[in-house]
């Protein structure tokens, strides 16, 4: 998995995560791109608002798809945590 987004740590604690619409638009540029390419995009996507509410989103049509999707995002996340 590439991650397009994954200065994990490393960002200044007086800078903050980045903000939400930085990291879609750095998105939407990446998939754009492949597109162009004519690859074949699967999406997964989790919205959290701390304390409101948590919105899964993606163009998978079925829930195994998405729960593989995201199952192979937390797993490539804890290689690079873990350093497997």
């Amino acid at each position: 998995m590439k991650v397009i987004e994954g200065s994990f740590g490393k960002r200044s604690t007086d800078e903050g995560p980045p903000k939400a619409t930085e990291v879609v638009s750095a998105i939407l540029e990446h998939v754009t791109q492949l597109e162009a390419d004519e690859q074949t995009v699967r999406i997964a996507a989790v919205i959290y608002v701390d304390n409101v509410e948590m919105s899964v989103i993606g163009n998978e049509q079925y829930p195994d798809g998405m729960y593989m999707l995201l199952s192979m995002a937390k797993d490539s996340i804890m290689n690079e945590t873990l350093g497997g």
